[in-house]
């Protein structure tokens, strides 16, 4: 997540490709068939017993599921994603909030080696995904079968990279920011419809109903749902950090004041998305679940502007999500 200069740039460049639109109708399949499955095998069972279910539990596993098929084509088994789970927790917990202490004096505390050790279990799964993929290139060069442009692909054909684990650590952080980002903001957001089922989504249901499903993803109520979502509940919300490289002179349109804000070179910017995205300035009623918003600010062009220039989920530039 941290890699710079020509390191991070060949491994962002190298799988851009992998996210074509006739890729990503490629993973949009499987999504869908993912989904079927998780919906067939696991909540009509549940809805027929009446039985309540864990809906970041579910989100997670159905999310793991579809981002090792479509991106790395590889089944993960349950055994392997339970594992991946605990493994990054505790992983986690030692090297993002890690006690100064243990960074010098790492032989005083065990914690910093079973983190290790949980780091070395991730890298594996890594690297099983990685040689599943040889295996199955491997058989279908020799029977001429047609290989998928997978993210995979990218990353284990680009020779740029120095050695393997350089490669297994870009498969980990892909595994990682996808799975986490995309499960929390779909359970956030089934959470929050079915506590105030907006009219939108009634709405939504009798258009998709005259659609074919290819076309569902247009429906205007669908984007104010999911616009919405991620505004009230976003996946990263304490933000996003970006170093300054450069003396960057700054006026706040909000202030009185004519002076300018000097942000010095090499300052750390943190911009905070939860307050930025129930920032009442831009948004009426900031802590409520309001899907109309979108559709009424779409009939005013500045409105329409401004709710929309203050809501960077995945926030800008060149180091924004993939």
């Amino acid at each position: 997540f941290t890699e710079n200069g020509e390191r991070w740039k060949h491994g962002r460049v190298g799988m851009a490709p992998a996210f074509a639109s006739q890729h990503i109708k490629r993973m949009n399949d499987i999504c869908a068939k993912q989904l079927n499955i998780w919906i067939t095998n696991t909540l009509n069972p549940m809805v027929e017993h009446g039985e309540a279910f864990d809906v970041v539990k579910e989100m997670i596993s159905l999310t793991l599921n579809v981002i090792c098929e479509a991106a790395f084509e590889y089944d993960i088994s349950i055994e392997e994603m339970n594992s991946f789970l605990l493994h990054l927790e505790i992983a986690s917990r030692e090297f993002i909030m890690m006690n100064p202490l243990h960074k010098y004096f790492p032989f005083l505390f065990p914690q910093v080696w079973k983190a290790k050790r949980s780091a070395q279990a991730l890298m594996d799964l890594a690297h099983r995904i990685m040689e599943n993929y040889r295996q199955q290139s491997a058989r279908k060069k020799a029977n001429n079968d047609f290989e998928e442009d997978t993210i995979l692909k990218r990353i284990m054909e680009n020779s740029n990279y120095e050695c393997e684990n350089e490669r297994a650590a870009d498969v980990i952080s892909l595994l990682v920011a996808g799975y986490d980002s995309t499960s929390c903001t779909i359970s956030w957001l089934l959470l929050n419809l079915a506590r105030y089922n907006p009219p939108e989504l009634a709405t939504y249901r009798k258009k998709a109903a005259k659609l074919p499903k290819e076309e569902w993803g247009r429906i205007d109520e669908l984007q104010y749902i999911i616009k919405e979502g991620m505004r009230l509940n976003p996946m990263a919300a304490i933000g996003s950090m970006r170093l300054a490289g450069k003396d960057v002179t700054y006026r706040d349109p909000t202030s009185s004041s004519s002076e300018d804000i000097i942000i010095p070179k090499d300052s750390f910017v943190l911009l905070n998305y939860f307050s930025m995205f129930r920032n009442p300035e831009y948004y009426d009623d900031p802590d409520k679940f309001l899907p109309s918003r979108w559709a009424n600010a779409s009939k005013d062009e500045e409105q329409n502007n401004r709710m929309n220039q203050a809501l960077i989920p995945f926030s800008l530039g060149h180091r924004n999500c993939v």
